[in-house]
């Protein structure tokens, strides 16, 4: 069984935490497969990419599966300037 992280999927311009740093969300890609394709996908996965925000990584890009990263969590919101 896969275990799933918690936090809600994130929308894109969201910050998030993951792996110790902070990242924004550019972009969110929801699986194509069916629900029950897979014996152990209980629910549709989503491929995030994300950009780093702080200084030391700033410019770096990851891509995650959300529902399998660890610890993963939606910091805030951030609103137009």
């Amino acid at each position: 069984m896969i275990t799933s992280s918690a936090a809600p999927v994130p929308e894109q311009g969201q910050i998030v935490t993951i792996r110790q740093r902070r990242y924004v969300v550019t972009d969110i890609l929801g699986s194509t497969l069916p629900p029950g394709v897979l014996l152990s996908q209980v629910k549709p996965q989503h491929l995030i990419t994300l950009n780093a925000i702080e200084d030391d990584a700033l410019g770096e890009s990851l891509q995650v599966i959300w529902e399998l990263e660890p610890g993963a969590q939606v910091s805030e919101k951030v609103g137009d300037p």
